[in-house]
């Protein structure tokens, strides 16, 4: 089922001058869906992604540790990628350094010659960005806690903007309480954010495949096509692991986070929009990369086609609840912004 998200105007954001007003009524299977028993908690990939609220688990011992970092760390997704590359394309990257720290500093992934280079700032930062925008959405229609999750998502934010650095989420007694009890919430952020990872690096090795085997075409051109083929690499992955039997547990690529890829780009995008409002500055833009509105055009023209067989529906829920935070954190930035409590809450985080 293709996505649609009828009846919303995408560029009203910049518009509204008035305190957020809610005017889209989000489906109840989104919570069905986080509710579950398809996300049952994934204690090995919670230990993976430093969950230092569970350490008071009896059960959480060294062995899973160890089993976890080997199962869940990026290596192992480059292996996959680089193999279905060769299966998909006959194209062996082989060849292909691969390096995952934070050598740059931030939330990026670039490929340069025989190098791929995953930051593993953007790895970290994706993690926070999907705790607190899906434990958000689960909590939408609670008015009362919209203010603590907006100071959440904004202390993320200005941390990768300001401070080049990834929030600790975890330093928030709120948000342990949350990660506690909301289990199946967290299991789904951390599968998006797995789901994004996967995609980046695909990216980057399908700029080696288009540089060896495609004619001479523009830097924008290049950039819809490596979108175009790390979304079919990460989508054949992700049917792999459902015809397979796999379990749920060791599985890493659900259909409920196929639009992932589009989450990303709404990352990097709520990045320059938080840093206009911020700084009343604007990030700079170089010409080789296209405006996201149109790399996500483009990677909604794919997975709707014939090539691909999966269950759609739970993958739209999950986008819509996730777009329905980020309207609100736009509109609610904007309002403090004029009103000037933004600044109050950025001269206490700077304190902090």
């Amino acid at each position: 089922m293709k996505y649609d998200r009828a009846n919303i105007d995408t560029d009203r954001i910049d518009k509204l001058k008035n305190k957020y007003k809610r005017t889209v009524i989000r489906d109840n299977r989104v919570d069905q869906l986080l509710n579950s028993s398809k996300l049952a908690y994934n204690e090995e990939k919670a230990i993976r992604e430093g969950y230092n609220v569970l350490s008071s688990h009896e059960d959480v011992s060294a062995e899973s540790l160890k089993n976890s970092l080997f199962s869940h760390n990026t290596d192992i997704i480059f292996r996959r990628i680089k193999n279905k590359f060769l299966e998909i394309y006959d194209f062996d990257v082989s060849d292909l350094t691969f390096v995952n720290d934070r050598t740059m500093g931030n939330v990026n992934a670039f490929f340069e010659t025989d190098l791929i280079f995953f930051d593993r700032m953007l790895e970290d930062t994706l993690h926070a960005f999907f705790i607190v925008t899906l434990i958000w959405a689960k909590y939408f229609d609670d008015e009362n806690l919209y203010g603590r999750f907006f100071n959440y998502l904004t202390t993320v934010l200005y941390a990768t903007i300001v401070d080049k650095s990834t929030y600790n989420i975890y330093d928030g007694e709120y948000i342990k309480r949350e990660i506690r009890q909301w289990s199946s919430t967290v299991n789904l952020a951390v599968s998006c954010q797995y789901f994004c990872m996967y995609f980046c690096i695909a990216h980057e090795v399908a700029h080696k495949y288009i540089a060896e085997t495609v004619d001479k075409i523009s830097a924008v051109q290049e950039e819809f096509k490596a979108d175009s083929i790390a979304y079919d690499i990460v989508l054949r992955l992700m049917m792999d692991e459902e015809n397979s039997d796999i379990e749920n547990k060791d599985r890493e690529l659900f259909a409920y986070c196929y639009l992932a890829p589009m989450m990303i780009f709404d990352f990097w995008d709520l990045l320059f929009y938080t840093n206009r409002v911020i700084s009343k500055t604007y990030m700079i833009k170089d010409n080789k990369h296209p405006e996201i509105k149109k790399r996500k055009e483009n990677l909604f023209s794919i997975p709707y086609t014939d090539e691909y067989d999966f269950d759609s529906s739970e993958g739209n829920d999950v986008y819509s609840a996730f777009l329905d935070v980020i309207d609100k954190y736009k509109t609610e930035l904007l309002y403090r912004a004029e009103n000037g409590t933004l600044k109050e809450f950025l001269n206490y985080i700077k304190g902090a």
